[in-house]
């Protein structure tokens, strides 16, 4: 079972004991949920949460005035928790970094999108043959994994990401190479995004549509001079659009917010630099 740590699900309990309100699960282990699985119940001392797209699993305690501890006491607690279930993450027991040994269907998922053995190479992209599944990974400041996700290739195969699990909800930095955009950032919501927008400027990958306390004081800190913000256009894009306006509204002075009928992955060099200017 799948522990959902209280961040992903108490701030959007609903007030009302015995309400129920469902959301997109962001970071589901099942792969990106676009359909609202993740139920949260509140009930008379407890706030409960279940993905029905991963089967994981969450409970919050209610103190006794009725109130959510603090949010102090709750940054805390993950701390914590985090401490005693986090294990190292390892990539899949069969994968392969020799693109020579990628399938065809893999190759040709990755050049799609633009991303070249040399891209593949540099953020250590893989393809575990017993999975059929392309893997991508994310790592900390430190070099170290700390999460990734394997994409499926032959149709058909549900869920289409699989993740392994995570204590919190992961993002991925990677820094540009390009000195005249090394203070600018675009936020995207996948992998791939992230690392073609990286061949232009900074870029930060959401993992998903809903950004993170975290995340956004680690963008502060970095003291960007401009901050791009480029999701997707469908309706879990539109309502993260607005929760990380929201968001980083309180840190940053300059973001702004990409219309473009095209994910980021789906352009060119040429398109990213004109749209990231």
């Amino acid at each position: 079972m799948t522990y959902i740590a209280p961040h992903e699900y108490v701030e959007y309990a609903p007030s009302m004991v015995g309400g129920q309100v469902h959301i997109n699960h962001a970071s589901c282990s099942a792969g990106i949920d676009r359909k609202k699985r993740l139920y949260i119940k509140r009930n008379e001392s407890t706030i409960v949460a279940y993905c029905h797209n991963c089967g994981g699993k969450g409970i919050y305690h209610i103190t006794k005035s009725g109130s959510t501890r603090s949010l102090t006491s709750l940054k805390k607690e993950l701390k914590e928790k985090e401490h005693k279930i986090v294990k190292k993450v390892v990539f899949p027991k069969d994968v392969t970094f020799d693109t020579h040994e990628f399938s065809t269907k893999a190759l040709a998922w990755l050049f799609k999108y633009n991303v070249t053995v040399s891209l593949i190479t540099k953020h250590k992209i893989c393809y575990s043959k017993s999975m059929d599944r392309v893997i991508l990974p994310v790592f900390d400041d430190k070099g170290e994994l700390v999460f990734w996700q394997g994409r499926a290739l032959a149709e058909g195969v549900y869920p289409k990401y699989l993740s392994c699990s995570s204590a919190e909800k992961p993002f991925m930095f990677l820094r540009t190479t390009n000195p005249d955009k090394n203070n600018v950032w675009v936020i995207v919501e996948d992998v791939l995004s992230a690392i073609r927008c990286s061949e232009v400027c900074n870029s930060i990958a959401l993992l998903g549509t809903v950004p993170t306390t975290k995340m956004a004081l680690v963008l502060k800190k970095e003291n960007p001079s401009k901050v791009f913000l480029w999701l997707d256009n469908d309706n879990a894009g539109w309502f993260g659009k607005q929760k990380c306006n929201q968001l980083l509204s309180l840190l940053l002075d300059d973001v702004h917010t990409v219309h473009h009928p095209s994910q980021p992955k789906e352009c060119s060099v040429v398109t990213l630099t004109e749209v990231l200017l």
